[in-house]
């Protein structure tokens, strides 16, 4: 591969739409300080992200507010960008991640370049340094 293209987009709490789309939480429910969006508004996020990221057709994307649960990014990804892997931990849990808060960043990439690149997270100790 020469060239790929790649797209960053703070996706401001995903977590949100994606848990009242799913039944985790109630649509106009309240979390902390937060009001969560009704069914049809979470919808059209999830539709929306859907829609950008297929016309953009990126080789990487980075979302950035998104979804703080591994397990949770990679059902949203197969549920509404099903062309492209979550680049994770395999088998870890979330707090392998070393990582606090409710907004992660995760970077999605198609599949191809996963494998021919092996594509992967830097070990903590790395990232932290």
């Amino acid at each position: 591969m020469d060239a790929f293209k790649l797209t960053s987009w703070n996706v401001e709490w995903l977590v949100d739409a994606f848990h009242v789309a799913t039944g985790a939480v109630a649509p106009g429910s309240r979390r902390n300080r937060r009001r969560m969006p009704t069914a049809v508004q979470a919808a059209a996020k999830l539709n929306g992200i859907q829609r950008e990221v297929g016309e953009i057709n990126p080789d990487i994307v980075l979302l950035v507010e998104a979804i703080p649960d591994p397990d949770r990014m990679s059902e949203f990804v197969q549920t509404h960008l099903p062309e492209y892997q979550v680049i994770r931990r395999e088998g870890e849990p979330k707090q392998a991640y070393h990582i606090q808060g409710e907004q992660w960043m995760w970077f999605l990439t198609k599949p191809s370049l996963k494998d021919q690149h092996g594509a992967h997270l830097l070990d903590v100790a790395t990232w932290q340094a």
